[in-house]
């Protein structure tokens, strides 16, 4: 027992010591209730830093611990557990590194810390490479190696490769490519996904996404300002027509099918509608909730800006209609309110009692509850089978078919990839695409 107790106190979890306490009988159990409290405490420590580590390509240890809110201690514990497990490297800048590295402390504040992750099989870590950070700063650095043969590499040597490495980065830089993408909020989330990850394959890819209206995507299309306009619509033949005559040749891509549920606030009792109910409550036929079911209340008319591709779905979809052998587009009524984004609907939505909106089958949550239409509930599903009422595809619209291989081309078919579908369900849309 004796040989055994010295042999369970020597045993050590991500270095903290497990000792026998109690009495013999208990103590293999209480040995065993430590190792088991400990150990997730520091996996948990360890998954938060990977999930840190995995949105950037370095991050400094100080980032780290202002990023994560945890000890010091503990993230340096951590990290150097993670580095001796061979799941992340050091990098340190080249003129603090060899023998006078020291002047900094034993953990220099310039070492960065990198996730060894797939994506990143691209890069040299041999020799002496340039890491770019995503908000747009630059860091050179060098592997240990190389550097262990260098300790007799005079400062000012030093100093001079980080000087030439400065000029080497300011003209990536400037070089650097750029993908600008404008239109719907409602592609916003796909827009935005998509060149979160297709920045973290292509670092020397810098994607900007603006959200203002399907009308401004169009139109930012046609004056040759974006490389990809974002609509929750079909493009006009106005605005096609302004667009050829501009010398730009609009091509749609299908990047994800999406439904327009009506909201209501949580509390409201009424749980479905028609079409048709819908409509005269937009055009103010229906003013009164108790009209269709609910309580005494006048409705509050929630609507999308007119210059939104999700405001022109709307009224093809529901606020048109056939009378005698004409198509009629009824008018929204006056007094409706209107707002500049599908959050913003939700918003006002979740905030207003006998509020009524639509919005994109992405935005909806527990704070708002979605209506039965013609007896057909908004779900992936449905919207996909193409039974539920309001639904609708989602495009983005390149200048002409896409250079194959060039980083439009490999932007607007991400869609059509596994990671592609799987962005796109996260966010609650339907893809167009089935693994």
């Amino acid at each position: 027992m004796g040989a055994l107790k010295a042999k369970l106190n020597s045993f050590k979890v991500n270095e903290w010591p497990v000792r026998l306490g109690g009495s013999p009988s208990f103590g293999g159990r209480y040995t065993l209730q430590m190792i088991q409290r400990v150990q997730p405490e520091a996996e948990r420590v360890r998954d938060i830093l990977r999930r840190c580590l995995g949105r950037c390509a370095a991050m400094a240890e100080d980032a780290l611990v202002a990023h994560v809110g945890l000890e010091r201690k503990m993230v340096t514990r951590e990290l150097d557990a993670l580095v001796q497990n061979g799941e992340v490297e050091v990098l340190r800048p080249v003129a603090l590194r060899g023998e006078h590295s020291g002047i900094f402390g034993s953990r220099s504040r310039w070492a960065h810390y990198r996730l060894c992750r797939e994506t990143d099989r691209d890069y040299t870590w041999q020799q002496e490479v340039v890491v770019q950070i995503p908000a747009g700063r630059y860091f050179n650095y060098i592997d240990d190696e190389p550097m262990r043969r260098q300790r007799g590499t005079s400062i000012m040597k030093q100093l001079i490769t980080l000087m030439m490495a400065t000029a080497f980065f300011v003209g990536t830089t400037q070089a650097a490519e750029k993908l600008t993408m404008d239109g719907s909020t409602t592609v916003g989330p796909v827009a935005k996904a998509f060149a979160e990850y297709y920045m973290s394959l292509n670092p020397d890819v810098n994607v900007t996404v603006s959200e203002s209206g399907s009308g401004n995507g169009a139109k930012s299309l046609v004056n040759n300002v974006c490389d990809i306009a974002n609509m929750s619509r079909f493009m006009k033949d106005a605005e096609f027509a302004a667009a050829v005559e501009n010398g730009v040749m609009p091509v749609a891509h299908v990047v994800a099918m999406d439904g327009l549920p009506i909201l209501v606030h949580p509390s409201n009792p009424v749980s479905a509608l028609t079409v048709e109910q819908v409509r005269k409550i937009y055009m103010g036929e229906i003013s009164n909730w108790n009209q269709v079911g609910g309580a005494n209340k006048q409705i509050v008319v929630i609507s999308r800006d007119t210059n939104s591709g999700t405001y022109e779905t709307f009224h093809k979809l529901v606020m048109t209609h056939v009378v005698g052998d004409d198509k009629v587009k009824e008018k929204i009524k006056d007094g409706a309110e209107y707002v500049g984004s599908n959050g913003a609907v939700r918003q006002r939505v979740q905030s207003t009692a006998n509020a009524i909106g639509f919005a994109g089958l992405g935005f909806v949550d527990k704070s708002v509850k979605a209506l039965k239409i013609d007896d057909v509930y908004p779900t992936l599903g449905t919207v996909s089978a193409g039974t539920y009422p309001v639904s609708r595809p989602l495009f983005m619209f390149t200048n002409g078919y896409p250079k194959l291989g060039s980083h439009v081309y490999r932007f607007v078919t991400l869609h059509l990839s596994e990671k592609g579908q799987e962005i796109i369900e996260d966010i609650g849309f339907v893809p167009v695409t089935k693994y």
